[in-house]
């Protein structure tokens, strides 16, 4: 017989000072958990206080606290959270590439894509004085 020791990520590994008296052709459930833990608590209250911040319906609400599985038990929140933990790398390599990119746009363009005060081209001014002219002489003659 050998010892096993489960540790905090739920992987049971072999230990000679361990407590639990284990066959190792014991199958074992370890799928069950009865508290998230602290790291993934620490992001599950993050995604309350920033659902807090939100200017949103109720209904939408409810709907992000679903998505964050803020009423689910610990095993499938543990889930969802670890999901985050393992791909943690690549979502900070894409943020920070989002970052740059919105950094070399011009100042005058906001984030979402829509000018605000982009510089007219000559044409466009040729164009408005030409305009301005015929209305002008169009309200002096009337």
């Amino acid at each position: 017989m050998q010892l096993y020791t489960q540790l905090q990520d739920d992987k049971i590994y072999p230990d000679s000072c361990s407590l639990l008296n284990i066959d190792e052709n014991t199958n074992i459930d370890i799928t069950h958990m009865d508290e998230l833990p602290a790291k993934y608590t620490k992001l599950l209250v993050f995604g309350e206080w920033i659902l807090n911040q939100l200017h949103i319906s109720d209904a939408d609400r409810e709907n992000v606290r679903n998505i964050l599985h803020v009423y689910d038990e610990p095993d499938a929140q543990y889930e969802f959270y670890n999901t985050f933990a393992t791909s943690e790398k690549q979502i900070q390599k894409n943020m920070k590439k989002h970052i740059s990119q919105q950094k070399k746009l011009p100042k005058n363009i906001q984030t979402y894509g829509v000018p605000t005060d982009i510089p007219k081209t000559r044409n466009q001014i040729l164009k408005e004085e030409y305009i301005n002219k015929l209305i002008a002489m169009f309200d002096v003659h009337h």
